[in-house]
């Protein structure tokens, strides 16, 4: 009888943990490989010291930016990145037209496509890379009649989508707002996600000096020759 009654206990145990471990499974097991639209904190923006939105960034600094898999976006969508105002840095200022509020100079060049789940990979690493202007920019030979304002005072965001000339049809997601200054007002550049070129040689010959003077020493030991 108290053998029958632990089995049965056993066996009761048995099916709630099965029963348990099925409630977790599923939704994984559903959401597997699934994707929804993009929004702001899903478009990835990094530079050598990781995430850095919001900035400063520093005037022609490049910037990384990438999306995972989404429904925003079609299989080979042609993706324009330009920077547009965004007064205070608030959603609610985000612009419904490029005109008079985007900057058409700061799109990008490259014929950025999405691929077959609507992700996409902006960097450096790819050849690409997305270049970050202080708006109107002197490097653009723009003047001030205009132009949408991007520095330190005036934030902006980056419109990604697939039709800036019809911002409310297209399809789209906004990055978080950013501020842009310049050398001369003490901003500096964090970096464009690649790694410095003076320390990629420079470690390598680290590690061998390391070796050497190791080797060097192990052998004066092993002959006796003291300093």
């Amino acid at each position: 009888m108290f053998v029958r009654r632990i089995t049965r206990v056993a066996l009761a145990s048995g099916t709630a943990v099965v029963g348990a471990g099925a409630l977790l499974v599923l939704p994984l097991s559903g959401s597997a490989g699934a994707s929804g639209p993009l929004t702001t904190s899903s478009v990835s923006i990094t530079c050598s010291t990781g995430t850095c939105v919001p900035g400063p960034y520093q005037d022609q600094q490049i910037i990384n930016i990438s999306a995972p898999p989404n429904t925003t976006f079609l299989s080979g969508d042609t993706i324009q990145i330009l920077e547009c105002a965004d007064p205070g840095g608030l959603v609610a200022n985000l612009p419904s037209t490029a005109a008079g509020h985007c900057d058409g100079l700061t799109i990008n060049q490259d014929g950025l496509q999405t691929n077959a789940d609507g992700s996409f990979s902006e960097s450096v690493s790819s050849g690409g890379g997305y270049t970050v202007y202080e708006l109107p920019s002197a490097s653009l030979l723009e003047n001030h009649n205009g132009l949408p304002k991007c520095d330190l005072a005036n934030p902006c965001a980056l419109y990604i989508g697939d039709n800036y000339n019809s911002i409310p049809a297209s399809n789209h997601v906004w990055s978080a707002p950013f501020s842009v200054g310049t050398a001369a007002q003490g901003v500096t550049s964090p970096g464009d996600g690649t790694p410095e070129a003076p320390l990629m040689i420079g470690l390598p010959l680290v590690a061998a000096g390391v070796v050497g003077g190791f080797l060097f020493l192990r052998r004066r030991r092993s002959t006796g020759v003291t300093a």
